[in-house]
């Protein structure tokens, strides 16, 4: 998933000047370069109310990571200190890199302002905790301000926790709202997001005809299974035009594109979806018509074959 760093101002002494003295929250981190030259995955790992809690966040670009190296990193390895600067706070890191991996510790100054600024838009100071955790899941002012002029409900501070938690991110807020999904409740953006309705799902079912589609019609399509590499694939078979709900009533009932194509090789080819849907209720394959056939059953309608299972045949 991807995370915004917000990079301001020059690192200048990062870990010895005492405006980034580091508070208990901290922990490791590892790290690794992505193909692309200037990016990285970057996972922290910092023990919380004797647990053991993580963060990963993949596309980070290095131009973000103020002090790392940008250019290759020596397989000799290199020590290396930077920083990460968020709204709620400061990440600082140091440790070593070699190759296209890197390792060390990292720690947390919270911002002496945040908690202002939050006071301003009318929320409750966040608690020390509270504010780590929005600075590792990257919730900064500009998401609090688009939930506002997007009209959402005014979320409690441990509710913003929760939607860092959940990816729900200044990026994802906003290109749902740029395509019309302005949904208000933050429980129905945080279900979206946990129910994987991207921007980019949407984005795909609109290419292939399923235009303007209500929240909830994408959330019932998504749990379904309905992809867009489901759908390309019946219309590759003749199904272009199927409506949503039959496209969920077909993942349902198991008509996938392969039992299509294995029917149609048997000879039952333009079938409509409720013929298809009975054939695989019934569990009539395409296996089960060249079993029926070798054993002398020829010529046989789809119900026929149908009746033919309903007796027992083959079981």
């Amino acid at each position: 998933m991807v995370r915004r760093a917000m990079v301001i101002g020059a690192w200048v002494g990062l870990l010895a000047s005492p405006a980034f003295a580091q508070t208990d929250f901290g922990g490791e981190w590892t790290m690794q370069r992505s193909s692309r030259r200037d990016v990285v995955s970057l996972n922290l790992h910092y023990d919380r109310h004797e647990h053991r809690e993580g963060w990963n966040a993949s596309d980070i670009v290095l131009d973000r990571l103020e002090g790392l190296p940008r250019s290759e990193w020596p397989d000799e390895g290199l020590d290396v200190r930077f920083r990460l600067l968020r709204d709620p706070g400061t990440l600082t890191f140091e440790g070593r890199v070699r190759g296209r991996r890197g390792w060390g510790t990292f720690g947390f100054t919270p911002s002496a302002v945040f908690g202002k600024e939050l006071a301003q838009r009318g929320y409750e100071p966040p608690s020390a905790e509270q504010q780590f955790q929005l600075a590792i899941a990257d919730v900064g002012l500009q998401l609090i301000d688009e939930l506002k002029a997007q009209g959402y409900e005014r979320p409690f501070t441990n509710t913003l926790v929760k939607l860092g938690i959940h990816g729900v991110d200044w990026e994802y807020v906003h290109a749902l709202g740029a395509l019309g999904y302005r949904l208000q409740s933050t429980d129905a953006l945080l279900r979206m997001r946990d129910h994987g309705v991207d921007p980019e799902y949407i984005a795909a079912l609109d290419s292939l005809g399923y235009r303007e589609l209500s929240a909830e019609k994408l959330l019932r399509a998504r749990d379904h299974g309905v992809d867009p590499e489901f759908v390309r694939d019946l219309g590759a078979l003749g199904y272009a035009q199927l409506s949503l709900e039959d496209q969920i009533s077909f993942r349902d009932h198991g008509v996938t594109p392969d039992f299509i194509q294995d029917l149609k090789e048997a000879g039952y080819s333009g079938l409509t979806a409720t013929q298809l849907q009975r054939a695989r209720d019934h569990g009539v394959t395409g296996s089960f018509v060249r079993r029926a056939r070798s054993r002398g059953y020829q010529g046989l309608s789809l119900s026929e074959m149908i009746h033919l299972r309903d007796r027992g045949f083959d079981r």
